[in-house]
């Protein structure tokens, strides 16, 4: 009897998968094509074709790894170890196959920032990735550097749905290549995208089955997402108002810029991008709608805060503006350090206000307010347009996932840094009231709170001073420093 090993009977599109030229293939799109089929079948081929193979299968966690990828895998390898006197064993407290030839499949995993550095000293030459939108990029540029050897075939192959944190960089790396497009970088890597949907499944009464299930999605935009492996529109996307059609501009209304108030919002970042974005409000037309325009933005990393000063200051003295919108940890002073950013800005006459950005409820009222001006005005267009320059904040608005854990929130690890200094500005332009905080000392409203007590240690309605003995000892206000 002919044993199969792997198990498994491609289509023509995961035979295009396995068979692709390039160092990085990315096999993803809707949901259903047998994308994590393929990619376990291409690590087990991999071990058996070459002797002491590393062989390296990656999910978010290892709880998806047990009930994904490794059951895929006990099926693809059913056949073979049942017939087999050398069958292929699985050692469960190393989360590892072990093949007779000395190659291994290991199951890995990177569920939080430090998992990563679990692998530093390994040597992979199959790298296998389900999911990848599930990964930060930093993490996925890491383990590329993990992929090495002398005498291997040394790739990475991946797979995923549309959505999640990594939507955004997996798209503009792979996605926005084009379908089985070869691109090659200025190193010579290659890397190639293959769209699959439900179609191209193997199996035809699989095929049939599940496309009822996913045509019945009442929600279209997570309908687009599965079914045909839209990667404009996927499950968890926040500004769903977003329609690159009616809110990018490619010029502003005539005389715009010379009669609205002119304002930066930014978004402190060295590792990770920092943002500026230029916003103007327009005075009400006739119909008296007030529209905002974001016009400009920088978006820089690995620059210090002089950089950001000076690249900044030479905008504004040609183009000047109100003041530049500053979060909280624009006011930190860094271990070692004898300023903080907002000092630097200072020293450059950069004019600045700090934004009440700290609490959760500033979060939500920064984004709440970004729907809001998304949505279309009584005039006919979006209260909030965006000029094409700004390349990044058009890129990632779409883009941003919810999270997963914190219900109503911009997931943690998203690339929202643009969409950060964007929503502090508005929402310091919109309501500088209650946004805005000084960074002089006020009295707090409750400077006088019976809760304390007085100091022989009775309590009265006075109770203690806290503002006057906050003055008398020279000191500021907590909040404020």
């Amino acid at each position: 009897m002919q044993v199969l090993i792997p198990d498994y009977r491609p289509s023509p599109k995961q035979v295009m998968f396995h068979t692709s030229p390039t160092f990085e293939t990315f096999f993803a799109g809707a949901a259903g094509p047998g994308k994590t089929a393929a990619l376990c079948a291409e690590a087990i081929t991999s071990a058996l074709e070459s002797p002491k193979t590393n062989c390296y299968l990656f999910r978010r966690t290892l709880a998806e790894l047990m009930l994904s990828i490794h059951a895929e895998i006990t099926k693809q390898l059913a056949a073979y170890n049942n017939a087999s006197k050398y069958p292929i064993t699985f050692n469960g407290q190393m989360n590892r196959w072990q093949f007779p030839n000395g190659s291994f499949i290991q199951y890995a995993y990177c569920q939080y920032d430090g998992d990563v550095y679990r692998y530093q000293s390994a040597e992979i030459h199959f790298l296998g990735i389900d999911e990848l939108t599930h990964f930060k990029e930093e993490w996925y540029d890491y383990l590329k550097t993990r992929v090495r050897g002398i005498g291997h075939h040394l790739r990475i192959m991946a797979a995923s749905n549309p959505g999640n944190i990594g939507h955004g960089w997996c798209k503009k790396y792979f996605v926005d290549l084009g379908d089985q497009v070869v691109h090659t970088d200025p190193n010579g890597r290659t890397r190639q995208y293959i769209k699959a949907t439900i179609d191209d499944h193997p199996d035809m009464s699989f095929r049939q089955q599940y496309i009822v299930s996913l045509e019945a999605i009442k929600n279209d935009r997570l309908r687009k997402s599965l079914r045909w492996g839209d990667w404009t529109a996927f499950e968890g996307q926040v500004f769903m108002e977003w329609d690159e059609r009616l809110h990018v501009i490619d010029v502003l209304p005539e005389g715009v810029m010379q009669t609205s108030l002119k304002y930066v919002g930014y978004d402190v970042g060295r590792r990770d991008p920092g943002a500026a974005e230029w916003v103007l409000k327009a005075p009400a037309n006739e119909y008296g709608v007030q529209h905002y325009y974001v016009y400009r933005e920088l978006y820089q990393q690995w620059k210090d805060g002089r950089m950001w000063a000076e690249d900044i200051k030479n905008i504004i003295d040609e183009e000047p503006i109100e003041y530049m919108v500053l979060p909280h940890d624009a006011f930190a002073i860094g271990h070692g350090a004898s300023r903080s950013l907002a000092d630097t800005f200072a020293e450059h006459d950069i004019p600045y206000e700090r934004a009440n950005s700290l609490t959760h409820g500033s979060r939500m009222h920064r984004q709440d307010l970004l729907h809001q001006l998304l949505q279309i005005s009584p005039d006919g267009l979006p209260y909030l347009m965006v000029h094409s320059n700004c390349q990044n904040l058009i890129r990632t608005i779409p883009d941003l996932p919810y999270s997963e854990t914190i219900r109503e929130e911009i997931a943690d690890g998203a690339e929202d840094h643009a969409v950060d200094a964007l929503t502090y500005a508005l929402m310091v332009i919109d309501d500088p009231e209650s946004w805005l905080v000084s960074p002089k000392l006020r009295e707090p409203d409750f400077a006088k709170s019976p809760y304390y007590g007085n100091s022989d240690g009775t309590i009265s309605a006075e109770g203690i001073d806290i503002a006057k003995i906050l003055n008398e000892k020279n000191e500021r206000d907590w909040r404020y420093n």
